[in-house]
């Protein structure tokens, strides 16, 4: 007897129903394996070299878009085909597509984690970065030099409190960022931190600074005003500013720890051995166009060297070095 049930070779044109262990009905109509669906009324089956072509054709032939290995699975499915390795089929071919890693998105998530870092007393540690270039002011100044103690808060977070001061400053003052810089400067040092709830004025001098809307609307402080109280009160303050500091060291220690536990959730780990493939961001390597349609990763490169802090060397496929070293977070494996 045949495979459709038949005594002939010709066969009568009956199926011969069969069933899975899994319990998944089969059909086998005419020497042709079909499979039960609920996409389809039945699916053809295949091997896996034909599917392969299959894949391919919906993935990125004529008709084919470069979706994900879901989806594209799906298309074949809805085509009426399926052999037992359609998923991990369909994920393969999408990890290896040069066009899908050239422009495939770009990942945000950090990948190291962070570490905060603790000054033990005020100035004891400063970062110092470079904030512009700015419009040419007079005198020819175009970028300002920050610098800031570590005590009180992070470079980086001070340069964007100081562009967006300057930024809507100038909006409504119409005037130009240098003269309004002193006002910025000013406002920072007079408006309380998240991490220490104390300003940097008072942490610096042991007092709040009186501010104009205490002289507009008088103040508590300002209507009783007595000179002799007042001198003694400063030096009171003075005498207790270390208790102060103190105090607020241990919240921006209690801040840092829960910005870092924050942050190190999101981590997403990546790192990168000798000899491996990998692509590297257009937008930071300016190897190519950056265009809407140019692609967002160039490669593929090899690495040379990698240490444990995340940065590597890469060199191109003929073995010439590429310029300066390259962080992880840069940079994504090319399979």
């Amino acid at each position: 007897m045949y495979m459709d049930g038949a005594s002939s070779k010709e066969g009568c044109g009956a199926g011969l129903l069969l069933i899975s262990p899994t319990g998944r009905a089969g059909l086998c109509l005419k020497g042709v394996l079909y499979r039960k669906s609920y996409l389809q009324q039945r699916l053809k089956c295949v091997t896996p070299e034909k599917g392969s072509y299959v894949l391919r054709e919906l993935h990125e032939g004529v008709c084919g878009n470069h979706v994900g290995p879901r989806v594209l699975a799906k298309k074949g499915m809805l085509s009426r085909y399926y052999w037992p390795t359609i998923f991990w089929d369909s994920a393969e071919l999408v990890a290896r597509c040069k066009s899908c890693q050239l422009h495939a998105p770009i990942h945000h998530a950090p990948t190291q984690e962070m570490i905060p870092l603790h000054s033990p007393w005020p100035f004891f540690q400063w970062g110092i970065d470079l904030l512009g270039p700015f419009p040419r002011a007079p005198r020819g100044y175009d970028h300002l030099v920050v610098a800031i103690d570590y005590f009180t808060k992070w470079v980086e977070n001070v340069n964007r409190t100081i562009l967006h001061g300057l930024k809507t400053r100038i909006e409504s003052a119409r005037t130009g960022w240098l003269d309004e810089l002193p006002t910025i400067l000013w406002v920072y040092r007079t408006t309380p931190r998240t991490a220490t709830q104390k300003t940097p004025f008072v942490l610096t001098y042991g007092t709040e600074a009186v501010i104009p809307a205490e002289i507009g609307v008088p103040s508590s402080r300002v209507q009783y005003f007595a000179v002799q109280n007042n001198e003694e009160e400063m030096r009171l303050n003075l005498d207790l500013l270390e208790c102060r500091r103190e105090e607020a060291c241990i919240r921006m220690a209690k801040y840092k720890r829960q910005v870092a536990r924050y942050y190190n959730a999101r981590v997403r780990h990546l790192s990168f051995k000798l000899g491996d493939l990998v692509l590297r961001r257009n937008s930071v390597s300016r190897a190519g166009g950056t265009g809407k349609l140019n692609p967002n990763w160039k490669g593929p490169y090899v690495v040379k060297e990698a240490d444990r802090a995340g940065y590597c060397k890469l060199a191109h496929l003929n073995g010439d070095e590429v310029p300066r070293t390259w962080h992880n977070s840069n940079l994504r494996l090319f399979r």
